[in-house]
């Protein structure tokens, strides 16, 4: 029997690569609609829980309010457990779409709830957090299963394009998270959601910003009734211990095991992020509703400028590079915080910290869908949500480390609770704290890109390893030498680079009735 985790047998099983189906039918449109919903819910829910926590219910806790987004968006480290239990269980023969449409349903009863009560003088701080949380974990239920089908579908699509449904999906929801920004600084730029002096003198309440994000979603949802999932005949039914048995091989696979080495060392720590920055952006500067919404609006748009220039060109690239380019790039951008610190030439303005925003954006952008591209390689028929979303858990929660991290940082430089209403900021003293501790978020960034590029170079025996053209013609091969056990995304090129090769043979030699022998 041949090992169900080796890439000959995952071709047998998906047979021959079909044509692309035309994802913009009508009943493929559900998919898209559901990552617009979900980028316009991230956006509504996390993005805005911060200047929320400080201008509406005037929490008075730095820690609080900068930890606010990672705690209404606690439910994506949790990914992976749902994705289990969904795909152990299939409700009425159908994998994916009835927890899709009860993932959404569930988020807009909760929503409807917050339409009445998202008001200060109704519930806490605490109880907004808690039923934000409640919807998120409601709509990430969707998303996770929308992923997997998004995994299904990317492998159907042809070597030479397989990653466009994933990055187009990408697109989607961000484009719906630019859309929700804009939404934030036209209309929620009144007097309720600003500090007193600033704003405009009209603006939506928090309230009114969920019921209409209640009937956006519901015109949304409409598409997910017709959605239609591949055929999964050929794909076994697996109860959760046999489940847990086949991702337990797959988590014995070298490429998952690297994989996740370099999640937990580059996402939750040359990752990390000068959360002191918000101090400098909420409570020195003060960003009223309409520049906060203008920095998710840009930040959100170079986000997905950088995912194209990634699909466009770098799609087929070492992704190695891409990463420490896109690493360095992040840490070295980081440093521009040290000019409004000092508010040198002026630079201690809103709009310069959201200069610095979405350059920061662009610089992660680059990678954004850089590992996901890699479990589209891995993972197992009937295991797609399970495996993608076990990277994205650990990547959430290397997130969540990371933000922890940064948070816990500023004690020992002493900026945790400066520019508040008991500790006005002092320049003589602050200034040189904000920039000691920023520096050290930059050495730390560094440093551990330093470590993965000095592992990566290091030799246990080089291999060649054959990376196809692919092109019409069928050219020669590009020959890519690199070490064996170091370079963790270089493996997932590798299996991409065997599946690739493998494609043609498949396509000539298997039909219909091909079996795993």
């Amino acid at each position: 029997m041949v090992p169900s985790t080796s890439a000959e047998n995952r071709l047998l099983i998906r047979k021959e690569y079909i044509e692309t189906p035309n994802q913009w039918q009508w009943k493929y449109v559900g998919l898209y609609t559901n990552y617009a919903m979900v980028g316009w819910m991230y956006s509504a829910l996390s993005s805005t829980a911060t200047s929320f926590c400080f201008y509406v219910w005037e929490v008075e806790h730095h820690d609080t309010c900068q930890s606010a987004r990672n705690v209404i968006s606690m439910g994506w480290n949790f990914k992976f457990f749902i994705a289990v239990l969904c795909e152990s269980y299939r409700p009425f023969s159908y994998r994916r779409k009835p927890y899709i449409l009860a993932g959404w349903l569930g988020a807009i009863l909760v929503m409807v709830v917050l339409a009445f009560a998202a008001d200060p003088e109704i519930v806490s701080f605490s109880t907004y957090g808690i039923l934000c949380m409640i919807a998120t974990a409601f709509y990430i239920v969707a998303d996770v299963n929308a992923d997997g089908l998004t995994i299904e579908w990317s492998q159907k699509e042809s070597p030479e394009t397989r990653g466009r449904i994933l990055a187009t999906g990408q697109i989607v929801r961000f484009t719906f998270s630019c859309a929700a920004g804009l939404f934030n600084a036209l209309l929620m730029n009144g007097p309720s959601t600003n500090p007193e002096g600033k704003g405009w003198n009209f603006g939506l309440t928090v309230g009114q910003m969920f019921e209409f994000t209640v009937v956006l979603c519901l015109l949304l949802v409409v598409p997910i009734f017709y959605l239609v999932e591949p055929d999964s005949s050929a794909i076994p039914s697996r109860n959760l211990h046999e489940h847990l048995g086949e991702l337990w091989q797959i988590l014995h696979g070298k490429p998952l095991s690297l994989l996740l080495i370099y999640v937990c060392g580059m996402t939750a720590l040359a990752g990390i992020y000068n959360v002191a920055a918000l101090t400098m952006q909420f409570q020195i500067i003060q960003l009223d509703q309409f520049q906060s919404g203008v920095d998710t609006l840009s930040t959100y748009f170079v986000l997905l400028v950088a995912i194209h220039i990634f699909k466009t060109f770098c799609l087929n690239v070492n992704w190695r590079y891409t990463e420490i380019l896109s690493k360095m790039l992040y840490a070295f951008l980081g440093l521009l915080w040290l000019l409004p610190i000092y508010d040198l030439w002026g630079t201690r303005n809103a709009w310069f910290t959201i200069f610095i925003d979405l350059n920061e954006s662009f610089a992660g952008g680059l990678t954004q869908v850089l590992f996901s591209m890699a479990v589209v390689e891995i993972a197992e028929p009937g295991l797609e949500a399970t495996t993608y979303e076990f990277l994205i858990s650990v990547h959430n929660v290397s997130i969540l480390f990371a933000s922890v991290l940064s948070i816990q940082l500023q004690v020992p430089f002493g900026v945790q609770n400066i520019a508040t209403k008991e500790n006005p900021y002092d320049e003589d003293q602050d200034n040189w704290r904000f920039a000691s501790y920023t520096i050290c978020i930059f050495f730390l960034e560094a440093l551990v890109v330093a470590i993965y590029q000095a592992w990566a170079q290091t030799e246990e025996g080089a291999v060649v390893r054959e990376k196809s053209t692919l092109g019409t013609d069928g050219g020669p091969s590009a020959l890519v030498t690199s070490s064996e056990y170091a370079v963790l995304l270089d493996e997932m090129a590798a299996l991409k680079a065997l599946v690739r090769g493998r494609s043609r043979v498949a396509q000539g030699s298997l039909g219909d009735g091909a079996k795993t022998s």
